[in-house]
């Protein structure tokens, strides 16, 4: 027996594929490998002293096991940002902005917001529109869970 759809199966728009791994903190819903798993390896990592000031955002990324090996492993931390006033359904909570690989013992990262980062898309304007009012920053190995630095932005 053939089955029916019982609604139009959505269709994909580049926004909603890009987006859809970051609608699961909006959902509430832990996904088995969250967006950005895998991509650091070998020993573990800790990420502290996250800073901003301006649109600059930095921190330091440290290899827990002190670096004793040259083949200890990299981790690739990520930058999300949420955006103030993202009450829409359709909306994700948080979008990624910056990703760096480092296979350094210790690294400080450092990232400079354009205005593009921190921009949605006016529909009635036609054009991209720097937001303004209190971002939020995490700084995470993936999108849910692991090890992660909150804080926030002001533009």
């Amino acid at each position: 027996m053939r089955e029916k759809w019982l609604r139009t199966p959505p269709t994909a728009s580049a926004q909603s594929v890009a987006s859809t791994p970051l609608r699961y903190d909006k959902h509430k819903v832990t996904p088995a490998f969250p967006f950005g798993f895998g991509l650091s390896y070998g020993g573990g990592f800790a990420y502290s002293g996250l800073r901003t000031s301006g649109r600059t955002i930095s921190f330091t990324v440290t290899r827990k096991d002190g670096g004793a090996s040259a083949a200890a492993g990299c981790d690739t931390p990520q930058v999300y940002l949420s955006y103030p006033n993202s009450k829409e359904p359709s909306e994700p909570a948080k979008v990624l902005r910056y990703f760096q690989k480092t296979c350094e013992a210790s690294a400080v990262i450092s990232y400079t917001l354009s205005d593009r980062d921190l921009s949605t898309w006016d529909v009635q304007a036609k054009a991209w529109v720097v937001s303004k009012g209190v971002f939020g920053v995490t700084v995470a190995q993936a999108a849910q869970g692991g090890e992660q630095l909150t804080g926030s932005i002001t533009i």
